[in-house]
């Protein structure tokens, strides 16, 4: 049996495995400027989100919750701080 959806998902794949080896030098420093980009983006993010999550918290008894959700929540603080810097720092320069 032919699963049409497939065979054309598959297709799509293989082109942009055979695009992406063929890579031009010169657009790769762009790529990367974009890629931080995002990622300074989707951290600045995370830390919107971890700061209302924080109030939230705030206006709460910490007992409610566990330890390791507050430990995991300060990781999660520090990994996105760290995304943050890293990324503005690259996107300097």
């Amino acid at each position: 049996m032919k699963f049409p959806q497939f065979e054309r998902l598959f297709k799509v794949f293989n082109q942009s495995l055979e695009s992406s080896t063929s890579l031009n030098v010169s657009l790769v420093k762009p790529d990367l400027k974009l890629k931080s980009c995002r990622v300074l983006h989707s951290s600045l993010k995370q830390l919107e989100f971890i700061s209302f999550l924080e109030v939230h918290l705030s206006k709460k008894d910490l007992n409610e919750y566990s330890l390791n959700f507050l430990l995991e929540l300060d990781k999660i603080k520090r990994h996105a701080k760290n995304n943050t810097i890293k990324s503005i720092a690259y996107c300097k320069s």
